[in-house]
């Protein structure tokens, strides 16, 4: 009986350190949002900085879309998503864009070189400043899940990547945005043949596996960044 009694409580314990130990595996602090829109509204007189350059804001009424992923560090030490250190409690958007779209809305910080509009890639923050202080999007859909640390290294290697990428026709804002969500959640959504923010949107709305937030809140930022490779460098850029 004793015997029994020992085997028994051998296999219970042993039961309950594996599960210990798979959930500490997969311990969950990080979430991930994948948005989507196609319409945006101009907010009124946003329209210039302190360097009187011109942020290029759409017209009053927009129908040019964006796709993007915003990740929340709900854990206690700092992560990195791509080449930004997000610290506990903080979130980070996470967008590819053009230099256009990018260029005449910035201007220089103190600690930082080179235009910020001279790169066509992967920009951090640049939608929680863009669309909190310029541009309202008016039919954002949003899906949203919690990753492990693993999960997130495969979606920091994606954003690393795609860093210098960044193409109308093959590889535009819709491509990294699904690219990084499938990566670290294991989804298989698609952006379409040719990718757009607008099939993107379908997609998400059709997903039938998350639940869909509709014009969810991402917060805001009066600095952006890009990382520039060539010097190994984090550009920032302070917004007025």
């Amino acid at each position: 009986m004793k015997k029994i009694i020992f085997i028994c409580l051998f296999i219970v314990t042993v039961m309950v350190l594996g599960v210990s130990d798979v959930y500490a595996a997969e311990s969950a602090n990080v979430r991930i949002e994948l948005h989507s829109f196609t319409q945006t509204q101009a907010i009124t007189n946003a329209t210039t900085f302190t360097d009187g350059l011109d942020f290029e804001v759409s017209p009053q009424f927009s129908t040019s879309g964006h796709s993007y992923t915003v990740f929340y560090n709900i854990g206690t030490t700092d992560v990195m998503v791509g080449y930004y250190t997000l610290k506990p409690g903080k979130k980070v958007s996470v967008g590819l864009w053009t230099a256009g779209g990018a260029s005449s809305s910035s201007s220089s910080s103190g600690s930082s070189s080179g235009s910020f509009g001279n790169h066509n890639g992967v920009y951090y923050e640049l939608e929680r400043v863009k669309f909190s202080l310029y541009e309202t999007p008016q039919n954002d859909v949003c899906i949203r899940t919690y990753i492990t640390e693993s999960q997130l290294l495969n979606a920091t290697n994606r954003i690393k990547n795609k860093n210098d990428s960044y193409d109308a026709l093959t590889y535009n804002c819709s491509s990294l945005a699904v690219d990084v969500w499938n990566y670290a959640t294991g989804d298989n959504l698609s952006a379409g043949w040719i990718n757009t923010p607008d099939y993107l949107r379908t997609n998400i709305i059709n997903n039938g596996d998350f639940t869909v937030y509709y014009n969810y809140s991402i917060g805001s930022s009066n600095k952006a960044y890009w990382y520039k490779t060539s010097n190994s460098t984090m550009m920032e850029i302070s917004f007025t």
